[in-house]
């Protein structure tokens, strides 16, 4: 969690403990000293005389200066530290500065969060072109995937077309029988179409306005998030909101007293010193009052409850509701047939019959077929 360095170092501790050998990261603007010592623990000589880690890193990014940060070397200071504290070995310290941090970077586009304005096909061949002019710094060739966007074969073609090594689906996997989620979101989002779909606060960085994309059609979510942070915005404390708006959160929006939620916060929050310092601060305690509807939110959706559907959080985007509209008619339209496997074979194998009919058009030649799975 970028947010909470100490959350990072002890899930890192975890993951080196049973020997957790590959991870995925998102929303780390740069690796911290925990993830930094992941990456080493382990990192020996191979055979052919070249640096091996024992651990491989998947970085989700989002801006340029965040893809140089992980396609690079970890920074020299870091390393110096982690060896200091011996966390890391003077011959992993050595080699760092041979391998990148991570192994693969996935351009994340659509993810609506702090500085995303640029789309994938501005971004996506930006970060292509920062891996090759960082090529000569290390022997290690970085792999560039694409996410977000991807609910269509055309959509995943073009990730191709433009020099994606691979692809990573998120929204169509939330429409699926694997997904943690209820049966009644699914319906939801089985039922959606690309417009319904938006953006509304997040509980991680509420404070700073971050955003992330939600269902939108049948729920109340969006536009009830967005009055809990109008209302941090203007006011002080929960003690100065007006009579009105207090009652309308507490009756519709929590289901409980402000004074219940602050309680379940005390007993429940991770975070001992910051519970401390809310009791002094009334407006850090009246953020962490709303964004306790923010992460409740997420546990209605999990367990739907069709009293409590307009409460629903329901983190998803446009590609389900492009994915929904291309299997119109087939197996895969309903839910219950789209295991997530499913809908990767599907996607590939159709994104190879759109390039391979693009290629046949550009060229004017035939082509062979694209072969079907018995």
């Amino acid at each position: 969690m970028p947010y909470d360095p100490r959350w990072t170092g002890r899930a890192v501790e975890l993951l080196l403990r049973l020997g957790v050998g590959q991870v995925e990261v998102s929303g780390y603007h740069e690796p911290d000293p925990a993830l930094v010592r992941y990456r080493l623990r382990g990192l020996r000589l191979g055979a052919d005389g070249r640096p091996s880690p024992a651990n491989r890193l998947l970085a989700k990014v989002s801006e340029l200066a965040q893809a140089q940060a992980f396609a690079e070397p970890p920074p020299e200071p870091v390393v110096r530290l982690l060896r200091d504290r011996g966390e890391i070995t003077d011959e992993e310290a050595r080699l760092a500065q041979h391998v990148p941090v991570a192994d693969d970077l996935c351009v994340e586009a659509e993810s609506a969060g702090p500085g995303t304005l640029a789309g994938g096909l501005s971004l996506f061949p930006a970060v292509l072109r920062l891996r090759e002019e960082l090529a000569g710094a290390s022997p290690s060739r970085v792999r560039v995937g694409a996410a977000g966007g991807l609910g269509t074969p055309e959509a995943v073609a073009a990730a191709f077309a433009m020099g994606a090594d691979f692809v990573l689906t998120g929204s169509v996997n939330q429409c699926t029988p694997q997904a943690g989620t209820s049966d009644l979101v699914k319906d939801l989002l089985a039922g959606a179409d690309v417009e319904d779909f938006a953006t509304a606060p997040s509980g991680v960085g509420f404070e700073l306005g971050a955003r992330l994309p939600v269902l939108r059609r049948g729920v109340f979510f969006p536009g009830r998030a967005d009055r809990l942070f109008d209302l941090y915005l203007r006011h002080d404390s929960v003690d100065d909101l007006p009579p009105a708006a207090r009652e309308q959160v507490e009756s519709r929006y929590l289901g409980r007293s402000m004074d219940e939620v602050w309680a379940e916060v005390v007993a429940s929050h991770p975070d001992p010193g910051q519970v401390q310092r809310a009791e002094r601060d009334a407006r850090l305690r009246m953020g962490l009052i709303f964004r306790w509807y923010l992460q409740d939110t997420l546990r209605r959706a999990r367990d739907g409850a069709a009293s409590d559907r307009l409460n629903f959080q329901v983190r998803s985007g446009p590609a389900v509701g492009a994915f929904n509209r291309v299997v119109r008619g087939t197996r895969l339209a309903d839910w219950r047939s789209r295991n997530v496997d499913d809908i990767a074979w599907f996607l590939m194998q159709e994104a190879a019959r759109v390039l391979t009919d693009q290629w046949r058009r550009m060229t004017g030649s035939p082509a062979d077929p694209v072969p079907v799975p018995a």
